[in-house]
């Protein structure tokens, strides 16, 4: 059953910022926009304190003042600085502590330690250069074996080849696209 009641109008006033000082000043502290305003105004009232106070300082005590502020600036920067580089030595000196745990671990067990792998007669780079040259000259796919056999140009007429790029939605049948 549809309610007949009508919406409540309800009446927005505009306040002043000293009424607006006074009903946070004069509520009840266990309402949260009211302790927020409180803070707000004891934030506020205290940079205007300090705002007045330079400006009554001549010119010397101003550059004083300004001078003392940039130095505590550049204190904590610095400060930030060291720290960010003692997380940094921590975490080198976590690294080479959890190496010497492998090592120990392969040493342990019987394993062969890296320095003395048998050093392959071609480098992964060079390993790498070689199956790209392969793949541009075949002109295939490397998914799987019968993708590799089957050129390109009779995988595009493949009745079962879908691949829409624009949607990122692809068909696979038998390994390949």
């Amino acid at each position: 059953m549809p309610s007949k009641a009508r919406p409540r109008q309800i009446v927005d006033y505009k306040l002043s910022r000293y009424t607006c000082y006074l009903i946070v000043q004069n509520g009840g502290l266990r309402k949260e926009i009211i302790a927020t305003g409180q803070t707000y105004f004891a934030i506020q009232t205290r940079r205007q304190e300090v705002v007045d106070y330079f400006n009554r300082l001549d010119e010397d005590n101003k550059r004083l003042v300004i001078r003392g502020d940039i130095r505590q600036w550049n204190q904590m920067l610095a400060e930030e600085k060291i720290r960010k580089e003692q997380r940094a030595r921590n975490a080198v000196a976590t690294h080479n502590q959890v190496g010497q745990e492998v090592r120990k671990t392969i040493e342990r067990v019987g394993g062969i330690l890296p320095e003395n792998q048998p050093t392959p007669a071609k480098s992964i780079e060079e390993v790498q250069k070689e199956q790209l040259k392969k793949l541009k000259t075949q002109k295939t796919f490397m998914l799987d074996e019968q993708s590799v056999k089957q050129p390109i140009e009779r995988r595009l007429g493949n009745p079962e080849f879908s691949c829409n790029f624009a949607s990122s939605n692809q068909k696979m049948t038998n390994g390949t696209f």
